[in-house]
C-alpha cells in the first residue's frame, strides 16, 4: 500500500509539519493548550498548504468541500485517504457519521469495479497522525475493516508506521573516484534542530 501513497506522502508530511508549527505558534505553552483548538488550527493550516501543493500533483488530489478543514486525499482517482489526528495513539473511531462508518467498513469494496483484473479495488484508508510533547510528528497508515466505538480497540485490516521525518543519518554520496568510499553527511546539533 505504501507505493500507492508515495507521491503524496512528502506533501502530506510537509503540510502537517507546517500545520503543527502554525498551531504551536498560536498556543506555544504545551501544558495549557486547548487540544481541540490546537488540532483544528493544525488541520486548517495543513489543508491550506495541501491546497497549494496539490495543484501540480499528478497521481493524487485534495478532495474539496470537506467540512471542518478536513483533509481527504484521492489517489489515482479511486482510493481515498483520510488524514486524521490519532485518538489515544491509534486510528480514531468513525464516530456517528454515516459516511465515515461506511468508509471504515470498506463499503466500496463490496461493489465490482470495471477495470483490469488484479487491480486494487477502491480503498478507504486512514492516515492518522499525532505529536509528542516536543511537537514531533508521528504518522501511521491503516485500513479499517469495521466500526468500533471511541475508547475500544480499533478494528483494522492493517496499520503501518510511516516516515515522519527525512532520515539523514544514513545519507551517503558516491565519490568521483573508481575506488568507492561513501561520504557520510555530518550535521552539527544546532543545524539539525532547524531541520
Amino acid at each position: 500500500m505504501l507505493p500507492l501513497i508515495n507521491a503524496s506522502l512528502p506533501e502530506i508530511r510537509k503540510a502537517l509539519l507546517d500545520g503543527i508549527d502554525f498551531a504551536s505558534d498560536i498556543q506555544p505553552e504545551t501544558d495549557s493548550r486547548d487540544r481541540w483548538y490546537w488540532a483544528h488550527s493544525a488541520r486548517y493550516r495543513a489543508r491550506r498548504t495541501l491546497e497549494t501543493s496539490s495543484r501540480d500533483a499528478d497521481s493524487w488530489e485534495l478532495v474539496s468541500g470537506v467540512p471542518n478543514s478536513g483533509i481527504h486525499i484521492l489517489v489515482d482517482g479511486l482510493h481515498k485517504v483520510r488524514v486524521l489526528r490519532s485518538a489515544e495513539g491509534t486510528t480514531p473511531a468513525p464516530g456517528h457519521t454515516r459516511r465515515r462508518r461506511q468508509a471504515w467498513q470498506q463499503i466500496r469494496l463490496q461493489f465490482p469495479i470495471d477495470g483490469e483484473a488484479g487491480a486494487l479495488p477502491p480503498l478507504d484508508l486512514v492516515l492518522d497522525w499525532t505529536t509528542d510533547h516536543t511537537d514531533t510528528l508521528t504518522m501511521h497508515l491503516g485500513m479499517p475493516r469495521g466500526v468500533w466505538n471511541y475508547g475500544n480497540d480499533p478494528i483494522l485490516e492493517w496499520r503501518v508506521s510511516l516516515p515522519s521525518a527525512d532520515d539523514i543519518d544514513e545519507l551517503a554520496f558516491e565519490g568521483a573516484d573508481d575506488d568507492f568510499m561513501p561520504a557520510v553527511l555530518r550535521i552539527d546539533d544546532t543545524e539539525a534542530g532547524a531541520l
